[in-house]
C-alpha cells in the first residue's frame, strides 16, 4: 500500500478522526450458542486499514500479582506512525478456571477482541440493535419521551 504523505493526518486525533468517518464495523462471522460475534481475525482485518491513516497497533499478554492472585490482561497498543504518539490500553482476561488451557486462550481472544474493538471505536454489525433488542430499544425511547426528566 503507497501512503502518500501530504494526506496523512499528521495528529494521532485526526487520524482517529478521519478513520471514524469511515464508519468501520466489524461483521459477524462467529457463531456461538448466545448468537452471532466478530471473530479475532476479522476486527483485525479491519484495524490493519487504519494503516492508511498512519495508525498500526499491536498486543501483547501481561501480568501483574495482587495479593498472591495472578492477574492476566491483554496490552494493546496504538501508534500514530508520524507523530510518534502512542495509546495504551489494558484489557483483563477473565476466566472461570485458569487451570483450563481452552478457557484461557478463548479469554485471551476474548480479551484481545475487545480490546481493539475499544481502542479503535468498532462496532460490530448491528451491535446496538442486537444488544438491545427492538422492543427495549422502543420501551427506552418511549420511557424518555414519557418522561420530560432529560
Amino acid at each position: 500500500m503507497t501512503k502518500k504523505s501530504n494526506t496523512m493526518p499528521q495528529t494521532m486525533e485526526a487520524a482517529l478522526l478521519a478513520w471514524q468517518k469511515n464508519k468501520p464495523t466489524v461483521p459477524k462471522k462467529g457463531k456461538a450458542q448466545y448468537g452471532a460475534y466478530s471473530k479475532l481475525e476479522d476486527v483485525m482485518l479491519v484495524c490493519d486499514k487504519a494503516e492508511e491513516f498512519g495508525l498500526i497497533y499491536y498486543q501483547e499478554n501481561n501480568f501483574e500479582v495482587h495479593d498472591g492472585l495472578i492477574v492476566e490482561f491483554i496490552v494493546t497498543h496504538m501508534i500514530h506512525e508520524p507523530s510518534g504518539k502512542e495509546r495504551i490500553s489494558r484489557t483483563l482476561v477473565k476466566v472461570k478456571d485458569i487451570t483450563n488451557p481452552q478457557a484461557m486462550g478463548s479469554g485471551i481472544t476474548y480479551a484481545k477482541r475487545y480490546g481493539l474493538q475499544a481502542m479503535f471505536g468498532l462496532a460490530s454489525d448491528d451491535d446496538g440493535n442486537d444488544a438491545a433488542g427492538s422492543a427495549s430499544a422502543n420501551k427506552r425511547s418511549n420511557r424518555t419521551k414519557n418522561t420530560g426528566d432529560f
